[in-house]
């Protein structure tokens, strides 16, 4: 029993910190849902599996409670095994996660609950030191198994269905060694269902406390690992209302200058928008690109814009150039109101510190490190 404390009170402190840090620095994950499910997955995997599941084989109880915490456990399984295929999909698409994989986590954790739900679905049997559990009912452990597998399978071919589409090869390994473990729990939790062997059931606690320490560190060193990985941003520039280019820097090639596929009718359309863009910031929805989205903002107090070109654009993306202009405009600001004062050709140098901010504001989405 000491043994099953200790490993319980160690779980239940590294999920504890790791929903605290969540929360504490949920603006380092960009999107409050990924905050949500990776707080959630601590505590159902971390805390309430992990504990039904480590006292239910225990002699402490009573045969009657030891079967009750069984049952519980298994009904936290399935909740947290679907938390992990939503949190796997929403990291990789970020995407509403209601799909195939919904319905069949619904149905099938439904008909597990209803099977546990039935007497005698689970028989107890008392060994020396502890107690095992048979499944006389077949269709209970074969749900169960399905699951599992459906997850390891959902996991694995949305990862390759992405995998030309990552960032970058660093956060497709990363999510790789994540996936990796998780999926290896889940195998071993599988064998130990059928077999209820008491070394597989030692081995699978040992794999789950390492899984989990892999989690925390991913969590608190790699939090760029939760954004959208398959979001990419292509171009960042700058323009002043007069239409001067002050600074503009390429992700996918990590260089600073305008593409050529720019310098055509959407830089136009963008100079007579900045024109008046005091009066007229409806024009900026008919900005569009063919498969990309636009990103525009502008600060009428140092009339300058900002452009960002991206494939999907969202909350993160959108905060992030808010940040930079305010940052930027605090930096430039008597360069910004020398431009808007003079009529003399002006040094754009003078705004090379945009590297430094983009760094700042936008490092996940940096393909190509700035030197």
């Amino acid at each position: 029993m000491i043994i099953t404390i200790i490993l319980i009170s160690i779980s239940i402190t590294i999920s504890t910190i790791g929903i605290i840090y969540g929360l504490t620095h949920r603006e380092n994950y960009g999107n409050k849902i990924s905050v949500y499910l990776n707080n959630l997955l601590f505590l159902f995997f971390g805390i309430f599996f992990f504990t039904f599941f480590t006292l239910s084989s225990n002699k402490y109880f009573s045969k009657d409670i030891a079967l009750i915490l069984w049952n519980i456990s298994l009904i936290i399984w399935v909740i947290s095994v679907a938390l992990l295929n939503a949190a796997h999909a929403f990291a990789i698409e970020q995407k509403k996660i209601i799909n195939l994989s919904t319905f069949l986590y619904s149905f099938l954790g439904g008909i597990n609950v209803v099977l546990l739900l039935s007497p005698d679905s689970i028989k107890i049997i008392q060994e020396e030191n502890n107690y095992s559990f048979i499944f006389q009912n077949f269709h209970t452990l074969f749900f169960t198994l399905i699951l599992n597998i459906t997850t390891i399978i959902f996991m694995t071919h949305r990862y390759i269905r992405n995998l030309s589409n990552f960032r970058d090869k660093k956060s497709s390994l990363s999510l790789m060694l994540l996936s990796i473990p998780f999926s290896y729990l889940i195998i071993i939790y599988s064998i130990f269902l059928i077999t209820q062997n008491i070394f597989i059931k030692n081995l699978y606690l040992l794999s789950y406390l390492i899984c989990l320490i892999l989690s925390f560190y991913m969590i608190t060193k790699r939090p760029s690992l939760f954004f959208e990985l398959t979001n990419r941003i292509y171009n960042f520039i700058v323009f002043h209302k007069s239409g001067l280019l002050l600074y503009s820097y390429n992700f996918e090639t990590g260089k600073e200058g305008v593409d050529s596929f720019l310098k055509g009718p959407i830089l136009i359309g963008i100079s007579h928008i900045l024109s008046n863009f005091a009066d007229k910031k409806e024009q900026l929805n008919l900005l569009k690109m063919e498969e990309l989205d636009i990103v525009f903002e502008y600060d009428n107090k140092f009339s300058y814009a900002i452009l960002l070109i991206t494939n999907r654009k969202n909350s993160i993306i959108e905060k992030g150039v808010q940040r930079f202009m305010a940052k930027f405009s605090e930096l430039n600001k008597e360069n910004l109101i020398e431009i808007s004062n003079s009529n003399k050709l002006i040094d754009i140098s003078k705004f090379k510190n945009a590297k430094e901010i983009i760094i700042e504001y936008f490092t996940p989405y940096l393909i190509k490190q700035i030197e």
